[in-house]
């Protein structure tokens, strides 16, 4: 075993593969977590990214809301018309939309089944603009919200049990990410 960066885990070859995959994100079992059984999802890979990325948790979706049904940008264009869904869609979904090279089982892919070019272009809420997961990973790997998130987790990990909000656990993740 080698010893490695914690950055690698976001922009580091992590696996051997030949399609342009770098960083933990772009693994097969979190783009086939984050995706329905016949499609992606832009809106649970966001909200992945959201939760286990930035600790940050969005609002559930609303009750009895129809169902898109178009692929990739044009999903989340349906779904941002929709007005009880627009407010926090428009916050996760541009982050998902950095994934769509990636079909519902991690496979790469130039297009939709329907032939329709698959972009990878994403957005973080703050604005700053990427491209694939790779180029997601390496805006956080500048992020302080990251580093904090994963202090959090490792606390988590170490703890064996949830980070509690507490001033001693939230002390002790700051502690954890200071030198990050």
């Amino acid at each position: 075993k080698e010893n490695r960066y914690v950055s690698d885990l976001l922009t580091g070859d992590v696996v051997s593969t030949t399609d342009r995959r770098q960083g933990y994100m772009s693994l097969t079992a979190p783009l086939v977590q984050t995706s329905f059984a016949t499609e992606s999802s832009p809106s649970r890979r966001g909200t992945w990214v959201m939760e286990r990325m930035l600790c940050q948790t969005p609002p559930p979706p609303h009750p009895n809301v129809p169902e898109p049904t178009n692929p990739g940008a044009a999903r989340v264009a349906e779904i941002g018309a929709q007005v009880s869904c627009s407010a926090c869609h428009k916050v996760f979904d541009p982050i998902g939309l950095g994934f769509e090279r990636f079909d519902q089982l991690g496979r790469y892919r130039e297009a939709y089944s329907g032939g329709q070019p698959a972009d990878d272009h994403g957005t973080l809420s703050d604005g700053r603009a990427f491209r694939g997961p790779d180029g997601l990973g390496e805006l956080l790997e500048r992020d302080p919200a990251f580093w904090r998130c994963f202090a959090r987790q490792v606390l988590t990990y170490a703890l064996g049990r949830r980070a509690q909000g507490d001033s001693s656990d939230e002390s002790a993740a700051d502690r954890l990410a200071l030198p990050l």
